[in-house]
């Protein structure tokens, strides 16, 4: 009995002795777990934070085709649709400059969006669209709060029109090289109704305005155009979707592909032939290669 309480003594004796080293090891590996557990805690929530401000800004998108300052018919959403069963929209986007208060407070990064009840279907929650009168722009709640603006206000956005040609090109025409459209707002767009739909990935909030396409179209002398395809995921589709890749999206657009949707045409020629032309004056080298290979004796006129 006294060798086990001598023991027990020496235990605790031995213990007390090491205190100061076993404390260190022991806070040590506290505060390396409090650090990888807070680091698999941040790195979750960024994680989370990204991805619904990607679906805040596509929604129930799930493939785009962007033309830029080239303009396709914008029939060619509705054709699309059809051929894939999927929900696509038709969209004219145009880069702007907003002021308000009689030039009081400036947005300059602002994307002009031309729509159709068809976008606001793709929105992360789907709604009514905003009902817009002829003069009537909806904004969304950053470009509003940039603009210091309210619905009722006044709003004036310098717009660039879309060009056959680069603005830097010596045969560009400087003059009525953009619009002033005097607008008033009649609608703010929240974040879940495609407020913040944008194409860049970044933490800058996007400044969207949204005027009716038609308008937008009218306003830009390009009629029934568009630069901007937006197609939805299969779950937005009016039935099952007979695509699941972009190979099989690609075959589809092929199909509904017109000559229109690359601003070009054919026109009789001298002598029987036949011109292949395009508003935007000069045709690209890979359409000019096709052309020529797919007919034989084709020749360059220009």
């Amino acid at each position: 009995m006294g060798n086990s309480i001598s023991f027990l003594k020496l235990i605790i004796r031995r213990l007390g002795f090491q205190t100061f080293r076993h404390a260190g090891v022991f806070f040590g590996a506290m505060v390396a777990s409090g650090v990888l557990i807070g680091a698999l805690v941040v790195g979750d929530s960024v994680r989370l934070s990204l991805g619904r401000l990607a679906f805040l800004r596509l929604g129930s998108i799930e493939w785009i085709l962007s033309s830029d300052d080239r303009l396709f018919r914008g029939a060619l959403a509705s054709e699309l649709s059809r051929e894939t069963r999927r929900h696509a929209a038709a969209v004219l986007s145009l880069p702007a400059v907003a002021t308000a208060g009689e030039g009081a407070t400036r947005a300059n990064r602002v994307q002009l969006l031309g729509v159709d009840s068809e976008f606001w279907r793709l929105a992360p929650v789907p709604g009514p669209s905003p009902s817009l009168p002829e003069d009537g722009i909806a904004l969304n709640q950053t470009l509003a709060a940039q603009l210091k603006v309210r619905i009722g206000d006044p709003v004036v956005l310098r717009v660039h029109k879309p060009s056959a040609l680069s603005r830097d090109s010596l045969l560009s025409k400087s003059e009525d090289a953009s619009v002033a459209l005097r607008l008033r707002v009649s609608a703010i767009v929240g974040e879940e109704s495609l407020g913040q739909f944008s194409l860049v990935a970044g933490q800058v909030p996007a400044m969207n305005a949204f005027v009716p396409v038609e308008f937008l179209r009218q306003k830009m002398e390009s009629p029934g155009m568009a630069n901007l395809l937006l197609v939805a995921k299969d779950s937005n589709a009016p039935g099952h979707s007979n695509i699941s890749s972009s190979d099989g999206l690609r075959t589809a657009l092929s199909k509904c592909w017109k000559l229109e949707d690359g601003q070009m045409s054919l026109r009789s020629g001298s002598g029987g032939t036949v011109d292949l032309r395009t508003s935007r004056v000069f045709l690209d080298s890979p359409t000019e290669s096709a052309a020529i290979n797919s007919v034989s004796g084709s020749v360059s006129i220009l």
